[in-house]
């Protein structure tokens, strides 16, 4: 554990000494030192933190040690620890437990059996993401569960591992166009949509194609976009417009404090924004203004 100042100087010497990675843990348990969407141009970090360097198998510990004691201003208190090889992106899905939203949709792990009765999204985010744990899909997923979808065309921005979009094909929406800036997201979203059967009703794309003139323009009943709200407000110009005559547009990954400046930059296309909160996050719908 050191204290933020030496941050930088800890890192910088770590990546000397041949980390192939350096990641920071906050170790302050109150509830002040937690950090969420930083302002553009920031990089916060806590009052106290625990710094991890992942090294090669060959590294030689005591040259590390000795190396960082010489280099840094504080004496470090170190732990090593062996790192058996196995597939990391996947090792935290035995903690994954089917998950139950709106008393009728279940989010399972393909490797268990859905509860007999609910409509079951069976998902294994791989590297993106999206699993229904955070409250801001939840959200998403409770909205989604409250509205008639059938036979609808559901437009998801930021699609990550498809799970919004599979839902909604599951509750009765008829196409999904899943868009996402991340290539892994889109291989992810048909890979889930694959092994939901559902693959032939979902289109792919980068947000980049959603503008592009040689393609037809995008039409959709029910929107969702579950983000951040930076990333939301630089996108108000294009979903804005797409949602003017949706029957129903879902805006999350959103602080409380702020929802009136998102709210702010969609209040010309959609009417009658409505605030749903969970935890320290918000979920913002409305109905396009076309359909009034």
């Amino acid at each position: 554990m050191v204290p933020n100042r030496c941050q930088p100087q800890v890192e910088d010497a770590m990546t000397a000494c041949g980390a192939l990675a350096v990641t920071l843990q906050d170790r302050d348990d109150s509830a002040d030192s937690i950090i969420y969407e930083p302002a553009p141009g920031e990089t916060p970090v806590w009052e106290s933190l625990e710094i991890t360097g992942l090294f090669p198998e060959q590294s030689d510990p005591l040259l590390i040690e000795a190396v960082l004691r010489r280099d840094l201003d504080i004496d470090p208190r170190l732990r090593w620890e062996i790192l058996q090889d196995q597939p990391w992106e996947r090792a935290w899905l035995k903690d994954f437990q089917p998950l139950v939203f709106g008393n009728r949709l279940c989010i399972c792990p393909q490797h268990l059996t859905p509860p007999a009765g609910l409509t079951a999204v069976l998902l294994d985010p791989g590297l993106a993401f999206g699993t229904g744990t955070h409250p801001t899909t939840g959200l998403c997923l409770e909205y989604l569960c409250r509205h008639d979808l059938a036979n609808s065309t559901v437009l998801d921005f930021g699609c990550g591992s498809g799970i919004l979009g599979i839902a909604a094909l599951k509750l009765g929406a008829r196409r999904v166009i899943a868009v996402d800036n991340d290539p892994q997201a889109l291989t992810a979203t048909l890979e889930n949509a694959r092994r939901n059967q559902v693959s032939d009703q979902v289109q792919v794309m980068a947000p980049e194609d959603t503008t592009n003139p040689d393609m037809t323009k995008l039409t959709a009943d029910f929107i969702v976009a579950n983000i951040l709200a930076g990333t939301l407000i630089e996108l108000s110009g294009l979903i804005g417009p797409l949602a003017l005559d949706a029957s129903g547009l879902a805006l999350s990954g959103i602080l409380r404090d702020q929802a009136d400046t998102v709210a702010s930059h969609y209040a010309e296309y959609v009417s009658s924004i409505h605030v749903e909160t969970r935890d320290d996050w918000v979920l913002l719908q409305g109905t396009g203004k076309g359909q009034n």
